[in-house]
């Protein structure tokens, strides 16, 4: 009979006692061991393999981008499950949802559902993916990170939960997870390249329409379209927003070129110093043909018409790009060329290589923005060099400190957009100058000079720079340095002389020992309408005839007159001896007029600069007819058979009274001599028959000696005229000026023959 008191342990024998203890450890044990293979062990294998892992991304798509988020189809490759069980047998991941964590790793931007995916060690896995924005600051902010990671450096993203996995057979739940997918750095908006840009005129809000094209590789492993977006661009280290934008919707495909279009405005700035300051000194830069580079990002202001969701504008807010513009090239075509050039050069002793320079002409412009209309308000400070075309060395600087604009205006005309005309003069302070320490400059500014005074035209070119203001639809704009090269032909003064100049004048002004002193005036012809005026002092030249020297020429100022006929006046000083006699023998012998030749010395000028270019001038002269032709010199001749005498009466063309001191020589009809007369006129006192200006005077009887014939061929003209040559010299002086034996003949004379 059992009793309550009594053991196991005193009724059971030992034996039994001690196998039952170890039967129940080995259940205990086994029941352990069991709980960790199919409990512990599988979920502690899975949270590890998946700890290791990493998601690379190898490909994808971003659906809309929208306010509350949007969804991603992409493939990843997981990267650390490769040799170990998770490599031969993956583990499939249940749908979920998780965090994505802000980069700080402690604020909680959104959530991502992802779903269940069978993770490959081998392949890409595919996933759909949604992501629920809760923070849209600190989406932007995270956004914008992305958009300014480093090249190179690839993006992780963080998330962060709790998944369910099936992996070695097992259904694990809970699994804590907190994972980063990396991807390639989404700078290929820093790659945008900007192909073109127009300012297409006036906008209708104020300042200046704009677009602007270009384009972009997507570089990234996904495809996205990135919505209209609201920007505003600054110069590169600027502070003032020089422009308002609006970029159209862009799609970038994988490794694909996506069109980038922008359309805006750039704003007036006229009541902004500083913004008017920094946008004219990137249109400096601009037409110098620099690097133009804007910074761009996402502008502050909002719109009701707002495309893009706020997180992706506060992203663009955050995100500065630095955007290149194309390199402007035709710096050297800003200035096509002059036209209407009006001018005058003023050299004198003191300024012999630095002439005052004044004038007026047409500028043609060529802009770079055709249909951008504006208005030049001023030029300063323009200067440069100037060149002969086709030569490389200097022939002076031309510095113009002010051009007064006159009028301006555009060309006109569908075929010429962009291309305007200032009319503009220079006075005060224009200087052509040479640097005096430069014996090369000194000398291809003479070597100008020389071509501009021997030469028909001169091709000349002047580089340089100069400071412009333009008023446009943006405010004044100050451009520093706008460089300018312009070619111009201006017609040279040897095109003149090359036409022989004409004498219209000669007048006898007097004579002095040893010369006689002549006032002319020489019709150089109509200047040209674009010449420039250039007044070149006194110049002395050389006259000579027939290779020998007989006088000296003095033009006391030679200044010409564009459109005007340049008259010069001239001083001659007639010398003596036998090249003159020789000239003045067959001047008043001929009816047409004697060519003498004018050539120029090495005391041409005193201005040294000119020298080397005048004492190569020469030019043949044609001197006009004697004066008082038409009246004949010689009148009113009549042979007196009776007394073997002639009388006549002699003109004097002349302003000033000449002395007939002798008279003689040989009168001829048809070529058979009629006889000789020769009379000395001068008394006891040597002064010879005065013979006033413009005034016949009679000369008294002259005996003739008649020729053999002679006298047979007068008998047979008694009663009438008979026309003959006379062959003779006379000796003449004008007031101390005088000249012997100077020969002359003239031709049908009418001599009426009378008995007495």
């Amino acid at each position: 009979m059992y009793h309550p008191s009594e053991t196991f342990a005193s009724t059971t024998p030992p034996r039994v006692c001690k196998w039952i203890l170890i039967t129940i450890l080995f259940i205990s044990t086994g029941s352990f061991l069991a709980f960790l293979a199919f409990a512990v062990i599988p979920h502690w294998a899975a949270t590890h393999y998946l700890l290791r892992t990493s998601l690379h991304l190898v490909n994808g798509t971003v659906g809309p981008l929208t306010e509350q988020g949007f969804s991603m189809h992409v493939s990843v490759q997981v990267r650390g499950l490769e040799g170990g069980l998770a490599g031969h047998f993956p583990p499939t991941l249940s749908p979920t949802t998780l965090h994505l964590l802000h980069p700080d790793g402690k604020e909680i931007v959104g959530h991502i559902q992802t779903p269940a995916a069978t993770i490959h060690p081998y392949e890409p896995v595919p996933m759909g993916m949604n992501l629920t924005i809760l923070d849209s600051d600190r989406m932007a902010t995270m956004v914008a990170s992305w958009l300014a990671q480093d090249p190179g450096v690839p993006i992780a993203c963080h998330f962060q939960g709790r998944v369910d996995a099936h992996f070695l057979g097992f259904h694990i739940r809970d699994i804590r997870v907190s994972q980063f997918i990396y991807f390639p750095p989404m700078n290929f908006l820093r790659d945008v390249r900007v192909e073109g840009f127009d300012l297409l005129g006036p906008d209708p809000l104020g300042g200046v329409a704009l677009e602007g094209r270009g384009s972009v590789i997507g570089d990234v492993p996904i495809s996205l379209s990135i919505p209209s977006l609201p920007l505003e661009a600054f110069s590169r280290n600027g502070e003032r927003v020089l422009a308002s934008l609006t970029s159209d919707p862009l799609s970038l495909g994988q490794g694909e070129e996506g069109k980038v279009r922008v359309r805006g405005r750039a704003l007036p700035l006229k009541d902004d110093p500083r913004g008017l300051k920094e946008m004219s000194a990137l249109v400096t830069d601009y037409i110098h043909g620099e690097e133009v580079v804007l910074r761009v990002r996402g502008s502050s202001l909002r719109t009701e018409i707002e495309e893009a969701p706020s997180w992706l504008l506060g992203a663009a807010e955050r995100t500065k790009l630095n955007i290149s513009l194309p390199r402007f090239k035709d710096q050297d075509n800003l200035l096509e060329g002059l036209e209407g050039i009006r001018g005058e050069v003023k050299i004198t002793p003191d300024t012999a290589y630095s002439p005052m320079v004044e004038g007026q002409a047409k500028a043609i412009f060529s802009l770079p923005w055709p249909h951008l209309p504006f208005q030049f308000l001023s030029m300063t400070g323009m200067a440069g060099k100037v060149y002969e075309q086709g030569s490389i060395d200097s022939l002076g600087a031309l510095s113009i400190p002010h051009l007064k604009l006159l009028d301006q205006g555009p060309m006109g005309g569908h075929d010429s957009p962009g291309r305007y005309w200032v009319n503009g003069s220079w006075s005060d302070g224009s200087v052509l100058s040479v640097d005096p320490r430069n014996q090369k400059e000194k000398e291809g500014f003479e070597t100008m000079i020389s071509h501009s005074l021997l030469r028909s035209t001169v091709n000349l070119i002047f580089e340089g720079s100069g400071d412009v203001m333009i008023d446009s639809g943006m405010g004044p704009l100050n451009l520093s340095c706008v460089p300018f090269r312009t070619n111009h032909t201006l017609p040279g003064f040897g095109g003149l002389i090359q036409k022989k100049p004409n004498v219209t004048e000669v007048k006898v002004m007097g004579g002095e020992e040893g010369m006689l002193v002549i006032h002319g005036k020489v019709d150089m012809g109509v200047m040209p309408q674009d010449i420039l005026s250039i007044d070149l002092g006194p110049i002395s030249l050389e006259m000579t005839y027939g290779g020998r020297e007989v006088g000296w020429i003095r033009v006391p100022g030679m200044r010409t007159l564009p459109g005007k006929s340049l008259i010069l006046d001239a001083e001659v000083q007639l010398g003596q001896g036998h090249a003159v006699q020789s000239m003045l023998s067959r001047y008043i012998s001929e009816e047409e007029g004697v060519m003498v030749e004018v050539r120029g010395m090495d005391t041409s000028s005193p201005i040294p600069s000119l020298i080397p270019a005048l004492k190569h001038l020469h030019s043949n002269v044609t001197l006009p007819p004697v004066p008082g032709e038409a009246e004949g010199l010689v009148s009113q001749v009549t042979l007196h058979l009776l007394f073997s005498s002639v009388s006549s009466t002699i003109h004097n063309p002349l302003d000033v009274p000449m002395t007939l001191h002798a008279l003689q020589g040989e009168a001829f009809h048809d070529d058979q001599s009629i006889g000789f007369f020769d009379e000395v006129y001068d008394g006891p006192d040597g002064q010879g028959i005065l013979l006033p200006p413009h005034t016949n005077t009679s000369l008294p009887n002259a005996p003739v000696t008649y020729g053999s014939g002679g006298y047979g061929l007068v008998r047979e003209a008694l009663g009438g005229t008979l026309a003959v040559t006379v062959y003779g010299q006379m000796n003449v002086s004008i007031g101390s000026w005088s000249m012997d034996q100077q020969r002359f003949h003239r031709s049908s004379i009418p001599v009426r023959v009378k008995w007495w």
